[in-house]
């Protein structure tokens, strides 16, 4: 709860400010090849055996907000993603998060369905934390963050409900190519693993906003 009403107050608030906003779930498709080599590794230092096999996607929440002006969209939101893997001898935790800034050429049909090409710019990290199985972390531990400047382009499919009250309910679905152009810039407690937020990116969610403009009174 400590988390999810900070979460709701930011929502209702960049609802307010911007045209609309809203949370989707995220997959990140990104190739998990070189982080499973390296967590391998780390597992046969510590006398295991058995190999790490961290598939994608990985699943984060995110959060943003959008306003139109004339004939582009504006916007900008952040993520977070947690994960876990396991081998034989040592566990590993895996956590990202990123802020992000959109723009976009929003297309609506019959005030109902809406179709944005757009491009995010996003700044992000990603931290991973390996440690053996046994209890109290002191026995082996290794430690990774990455952080990357990266580009998504990306499409925005969005059906829309309308109310009289001149509100909406939106159901959205955007998906895109991320490239870093900056990074990986890795940091850490041994050799990095060969990994990057490189892939595709799917968001589904869910955004509320108007119709019409709502007046800024003080």
């Amino acid at each position: 709860m400590r988390l999810i009403r900070p979460v709701v107050i930011v929502l209702v608030w960049v609802n307010c400010l911007v045209g609309y906003g809203g949370v989707s779930v995220r997959a990140n498709f990104f190739n998990p090849n070189g982080l499973n080599k390296r967590l391998t590794e780390l597992n046969q230092i510590w006398s295991g055996k058995d190999s790490f096999r961290l598939r994608s996607p990985w699943w984060g929440i995110t959060g943003r907000g959008v306003k139109e002006v004339n004939s582009v969209a504006i916007g900008g939101g952040g993520g977070i993603s947690f994960g876990a893997g396991a081998a034989d001898s040592i566990n590993a935790k895996i956590g990202s998060m990123f802020g992000s800034f959109e723009i976009g050429y929003p297309r609506w049909f019959n005030g109902l369905l809406l179709v944005k090409p757009g491009v995010d710019v996003e700044a992000g990290t990603w931290f991973v934390f390996a440690h053996s199985i046994e209890p109290g972390y002191a026995n082996f531990t290794r430690w990774f963050l990455n952080w990357e400047l990266f580009a998504l382009p990306n499409v925005e499919l969005m059906a829309r409900i309308t109310f009289q009250t001149g509100t909406f309910i939106g159901f959205t679905a955007k998906g895109g190519y991320q490239l870093p152009f900056v990074g990986p810039n890795w940091y850490g407690s041994d050799a990095p693993p060969e990994f990057s937020m490189k892939g595709f990116v799917l968001d589904l969610g869910i955004m509320f906003g108007r119709t019409t403009p709502r007046p800024f009174r003080i």
